[in-house]
C-alpha cells in the first residue's frame, strides 16, 4: 500500500476484514495468508468492534491512531489528572475505569 492509502487504513484493517468476511488482502501471498490466519486467533470481533485478547484474558479494544491519540490526550491532560511519563500514562490508561468500560 502507498503511504497515503496506509494512513487512511487502520493497522487492524486486514485482521478485521478476515474476521468479518473471511477475505484476505488482495496482495496477500500464501505466507501472508497463513500469517493472517495465525494472527486473528488472538483477536475477537463483537459486532463492529475489534478486541485483542490479552495474556490475562482481558479483551483490549483495538483503536486506530487518531482514537489512540485522543485517549492519551484525555488521560494525560484531561479530566483524569496529572501529566504522566510514558509508563505511568500507559498504566493509567489500562487501569482507568473509562477504558475498562470500553473493554466490556
Amino acid at each position: 500500500r502507498d503511504d497515503e492509502n496506509a494512513n487512511a487504513i487502520s493497522w487492524y484493517h486486514d485482521i478485521k476484514g478476515y474476521l468479518e468476511k473471511g477475505v484476505y488482502p488482495p496482495e496477500a501471498i500464501k505466507n501472508d495468508k497463513r500469517m493472517l490466519r495465525r494472527l486473528v486467533a488472538g483477536f475477537f470481533l463483537s459486532g463492529t468492534i475489534l478486541y485483542k485478547r490479552a495474556a490475562d484474558g482481558m479483551l483490549l479494544r483495538c483503536v486506530d491512531k487518531k482514537e489512540a491519540k485522543e485517549i492519551m490526550e484525555e488521560i494525560h491532560e484531561g479530566t483524569f489528572g496529572t501529566h504522566s511519563n510514558g509508563h505511568a500514562l500507559a498504566h493509567k490508561i489500562l487501569n482507568n475505569k473509562m477504558m475498562t468500560e470500553l473493554c466490556e
